[in-house]
């Protein structure tokens, strides 16, 4: 349940750290800009970690994986 909550959290950064990226690409190359595609890929990742370990635990105790 926890897992599910974390990914909640995790989904919401992902957009909102997205709509960012989008606003910042119009203007120079600046601080802020790396600073979000660094968050961007970090996000991403842990939410690929998650998933990956949601489908693992369900596939281990024999439930269906939607």
């Amino acid at each position: 349940m926890v897992e599910r909550a974390l990914m909640t959290i995790l989904v919401w950064g992902l957009i909102i750290e997205t709509l960012s990226v989008i606003y910042l690409s119009s203007t120079p190359w600046k601080f802020e800009f790396a600073y979000s595609i660094f968050l961007l890929a970090v996000t991403s990742i842990a939410l690929v970690l998650i998933i990956r370990r949601l489908i693992t635990s369900r596939s281990r105790r024999g439930l269906k994986v939607a």
